[in-house]
C-alpha cells in the first residue's frame, strides 16, 4: 500500500497545471517539509521513497521508470517527514511517495502534491533608536550602518558612499534596518540635518549583531469557526526560535505555543471567541530576540453554523432570512441591531450577512 501525503508544508498547496517546467535547480534557498501518514498496513515495511520533480508527467511513469528522472530520497520506516533544501523558490515542485519492503518491492505512487518552496534566506534586522530633538530647525535624521567602524572616523558626507543610509522625518526616534547579514557585526550612527541640507556630526556610534528575521510561510489548518477551542495550528517557516510567540488577530486567543520543533515550525493552540469577526487575518510570529514575520490573510475565522440558524429550527431557511432582512442596515448601538443578525460580526447587518445565509441556505442541522 502506498503512503498518503498528509502535509506539504512551507507553501500553499496548489492544483496541478499543464505547461513546461524548468529543470531541477539547487542554487537557491527554498525549503519544503514533506509530511505523510505512516503506512500501518504492511508488516514488512522497510521504508519510504520520496520522489520530487518539476515535471508532473514524471508521475505518469512507474516508480522504477521515474527514479532516473526525479530527485529521490529513501527514508526509514519510522520516519514520517523529510526536509528538502536548496530549492528554487520561483519553481513549482511535484512530490509523491512510495513504500517498499525488505526485498525491494515498491508500491505505486501516493497522490501527487504540488507546492512552491519557502524562501529560507537568512536575513537580519537592526532596530535603531535615538533621542528626539526639540530643535525646530531639524528637517530629518539620517541613519548610517556599516560593517567597518572606521567609516565613522570620516565626516557624514565622506561616509555616505560606503555605508547603508536611511533617512527619517523629524519627530521619528527609531527605525528598523533589514536585509543584513546575521553573521556580521554592524556599527550604527545617526545624524540630524536641516532644510538647507546642513548635517550634524555623528551621534554615539554603537555596534550590534542583527536579529535573525523568521520567515512564516504557511499555516495548517488555515481556518476555524467562531467558538472553536483548543485548535492546534502549525506554523511552518524558517528561523523560528524556542520561545517564539504567535498572534492571530482580534478575537483569537493563543493559549500556548509549542516551539520544540523550531526552527522550521511551531504549533499554536488557539481559542476563537464565539463572536469573533468572520474574516481573513494576518498571522504574526515573533522570536524572543524581537525578529518578526507576518503572513497576510493566512488564517480565516468562519461563521458558527449554529449562529446562521438564527431561529433555532435546525434548518437554515427563509425564516432566518426574514429575521436578517428585518434588521437590515442596522448598526451596532442602534435599536434594531443584534449580534444574532450580524453573522460576520463587522458591526452592521448588511449584504455580507445575507451572503452567509445564502451560502448555507437549505442546510439541515444539528450543526
Amino acid at each position: 500500500m502506498s503512503p498518503s501525503i498528509r502535509t506539504l508544508a512551507l507553501a500553499g498547496l496548489i492544483g496541478l497545471s499543464a505547461g513546461s517546467f524548468s529543470a531541477l535547480r539547487a542554487d537557491t534557498d527554498g525549503v519544503l517539509i514533506i509530511e505523510w501518514s505512516p503506512n500501518t498496513v504492511d508488516v514488512d515495511l522497510n521504508g519510504y521513497r520520496i520522489y520530487m520533480s518539476n515535471d508532473p508527467n514524471v508521475f505518469d511513469l512507474t516508480p522504477a521508470e521515474a527514479r532516473t528522472r526525479a530527485n529521490t530520497r529513501a527514508v526509514p520506516p519510522d520516519v514520517a517527514e523529510s526536509l528538502f533544501s536548496s530549492l528554487d523558490t520561483a519553481s513549482t515542485y511535484y512530490v509523491a511517495l512510495t513504500s517498499f519492503d525488505a526485498s525491494g518491492n515498491e508500491s505505486v505512487f501516493s497522490e501527487v502534491v504540488a507546492a512552491r518552496p519557502c524562501d529560507a534566506t537568512t536575513s537580519g534586522a537592526l532596530q535603531v533608536q535615538w533621542s528626539g530633538s526639540d530643535d525646530l530647525s531639524v528637517a530629518g535624521h539620517r541613519v548610517y550602518v556599516s560593517t567597518e567602524p572606521e567609516t565613522f572616523l570620516l565626516s557624514p558626507k565622506e561616509a555616505r558612499p560606503s555605508a547603508i543610509t536611511r533617512t527619517a522625518p523629524p519627530g521619528t526616534t527609531q527605525m528598523t534596518i533589514t536585509s543584513l547579514d546575521t553573521t556580521k557585526t554592524y556599527w550604527v550612527g545617526v545624524t540630524s540635518y536641516d532644510a538647507s541640507g546642513n548635517e550634524s556630526g555623528f551621534s554615539e556610534v554603537l555596534a550590534a549583531v542583527p536579529t535573525i528575521i523568521p520567515a512564516l510561510c504557511s499555516v495548517a489548518p488555515f481556518e476555524a469557526p467562531q467558538g472553536a477551542s483548543a485548535v492546534a495550528v502549525t506554523l511552518y517557516g524558517t528561523n523560528f526560535q524556542s520561545g517564539a510567540s504567535a498572534d492571530f488577530g482580534p478575537g483569537v486567543t493563543v493559549r500556548s505555543v509549542d516551539s520544540s520543533a523550531a526552527p522550521l515550525r511551531v504549533v499554536a493552540t488557539l481559542d476563537v471567541a464565539p463572536f469573533a469577526e468572520v474574516d481573513s487575518r494576518d498571522v504574526t510570529i515573533t522570536n524572543p530576540d524581537g525578529g518578526v514575520s507576518v503572513l497576510p490573510d493566512a488564517f480565516d475565522v468562519r461563521v458558527d453554523l449554529d449562529r446562521v440558524d438564527i431561529n433555532g429550527s435546525s434548518r437554515i431557511d427563509g425564516g432566518d432570512m426574514v429575521q436578517v432582512a428585518a434588521a437590515f442596515t442596522a448598526r451596532s448601538g442602534e435599536p434594531r441591531y443584534s449580534v444574532s443578525f450580524d453573522l460576520n460580526m463587522d458591526g452592521v447587518v448588511d449584504g455580507s450577512d445575507l451572503t452567509l445565509l445564502i451560502l448555507y441556505f437549505g442546510w439541515v442541522g444539528p450543526f
